[in-house]
């Protein structure tokens, strides 16, 4: 059970802090584009696996 609520807040606070952040950076700085756009990516094919995840274990 813990490691589910522990997921569940992983998500909604990167959904809630680091995203924005990286959207701030994308607009701001332009050089690092690219990069922003790549973890940005990658962090959402995470997230939403873990969320596909977490709906089968409940």
């Amino acid at each position: 059970m813990y490691f589910i609520l522990h997921v569940r807040r992983y998500i909604l606070k990167t959904e809630e802090y680091i995203i924005p952040i990286l959207d701030y950076i994308k607009e701001y700085y332009m050089e690092y584009n690219s990069v922003v756009y790549l973890l940005k990516y990658q962090m959402r094919s995470m997230m939403e696996t873990q969320k596909v995840m977490l709906m089968k274990l409940i």
